[in-house]
């Protein structure tokens, strides 16, 4: 009994330790976040740094030049505000400005009712490009529902 009692404490000491570790990369992934010049940035080298920023998150309070990712694409806050749930930030412009270009395809990542992939979005699947052709507002990606996706060929 004994030592189930001293096991559940190790893991119990190495679960905290790990949450303070986690808790003190936060802020220096903030800070790389804040000197990347995503001015600067090649196309590729942006749609490779989609997935280090946050989801936007309705009713946050975001600061002038906060940046996060809105469906696979990066967004930068125009001015402090609250976001609203009917500000989304691909309908507001006078509030967020797109930094991902048009033409760059965002990685696929599981969507849910508020957001789901429409016929004609291209999604990047294991290193290619796929377009969803049927099933408005799939959640499934190209594998798991190929029926649905078309494969783009490379140029």
């Amino acid at each position: 009994m004994f030592k189930h009692i001293k096991i559940a404490e190790q893991l119990r000491l190495a679960q905290a330790e790990m949450l303070q570790e986690m808790t003190a990369l936060k802020p220096m992934l903030t800070a790389v976040r804040k000197m990347v010049r995503v001015d600067e940035l090649t196309e590729e080298e942006l749609s490779e740094m989609v997935d280090l920023y946050e989801d936007y998150k309705v009713n946050h309070k975001y600061e002038k030049d906060d940046i996060f990712k809105y469906e696979g694409k990066l967004y930068k806050v125009i001015k402090g505000l609250t976001s609203q749930e009917d500000w989304n930030p691909d309908k507001t412009p006078s509030e967020y400005y797109p930094l991902m270009p048009e033409n760059v395809i965002a990685p696929w990542e599981q969507r849910y009712g508020h957001n789901p992939y429409l016929v004609g979005e291209r999604v990047l699947w294991q290193g290619e490009v796929y377009e969803l052709i049927k099933a408005e507002g799939s959640p499934y990606t190209p594998s798991a529902y190929p029926q649905g996706w078309k494969l783009i060929p490379a140029d």
